[in-house]
């Protein structure tokens, strides 16, 4: 039996041949995309502070069959109710050992970073302290405080005694205003998801978390809105004001149970 192939089968042929190379490129890449696992601690700290909200908690972060960088962590929390908000990583505290220092006492050698981008390989895993701040706070917060300086420093170039009119100018009020409309925790139960974000093509494990505010976890959270004043006061006349001896803000924080959801 003979096959007659003209020259347009021929050249049919080569060209889905040349797409074979291709197409194993396809599979192999899907078959070892990095697939990474993020596994928190039990205990997350709540806060709310001049940053704003803030979820900080330890994590260990675990990549299997290709190494991969991550240049972003969040994290989703939603309310019972249904409100929703995204916490970005702002910050990270890596853990080296534990030595005694000269006076005998036990101390932690650590080192704080600002987060950029984390290299994750296959042969460890990272465990870290990472501090999340609400994404569409952060920016809000800084317009405001724009406004809050510019104002600190026309009154301060026209007095150099400026410090209680400026902590009783409208602008002082309004940015108090701003901080209590943000205060968004509630008593109640929440679930957690986290998120990641790589440069190069990659899996993370969907896991759901949750975690319980009580009414007397949220009225301890609430009294840091009447330490905003003190803390503006304390920055403004620390080494500046004569006599001034203040403190800054005592934030208060509640650190509640995370657990696995079934």
């Amino acid at each position: 039996m003979s096959i007659n192939l003209n020259a347009t089968d021929v050249i049919a042929g080569l060209g889905a041949a040349a797409w074979i190379p291709q197409i194993i490129t396809w599979v192999y890449n899907a078959a070892t995309k990095p697939v990474l696992t993020i596994t928190p601690d039990r205990t997350v700290s709540i806060g709310y502070t001049l940053f704003g909200p803030i979820f900080n908690l330890r994590l260990s972060i675990n990549v299997d069959k290709k190494d991969t960088l991550i240049d972003f962590i969040g994290v989703e929390i939603q309310h019972e109710s249904g409100t929703k908000h995204t916490l970005e990583w702002t910050g990270m505290t890596e853990f080296f050992s534990e030595v005694k220092n000269s006076a005998g006492d036990n101390q932690i050698i650590q080192r704080d970073i600002v987060p950029i981008s984390v290299k994750l390989s296959t042969l460890s895993l990272i465990e870290r302290f990472f501090r999340f701040q609400d994404s569409s706070f952060i920016q809000r917060n800084k317009s405001e405080l724009d406004k809050l300086m510019e104002q600190q420093q026309f009154m301060q170039n026209k007095s150099a005694t400026y410090h209680d009119d400026f902590l009783s100018s409208k602008e002082v009020d309004d940015y108090i205003k701003f901080m209590r409309s943000n205060f968004y925790w509630q008593a109640g139960s929440y679930t957690a998801s986290f998120l990641i974000r790589s440069p190069a093509p990659s899996k993370l494990k969907p896991c759901k978390y949750q975690f319980k505010l009580t009414q007397d976890n949220v009225d301890m959270l609430k009294k840091n809105l009447e330490e905003i004043k003190a803390d503006i006061e304390y920055f403004i006349k620390k080494g500046d004001a004569q006599g001034f001896n203040g403190k800054p803000g005592n934030w208060r924080w509640v650190n509640v149970n995370l657990n696995k959801c079934d």
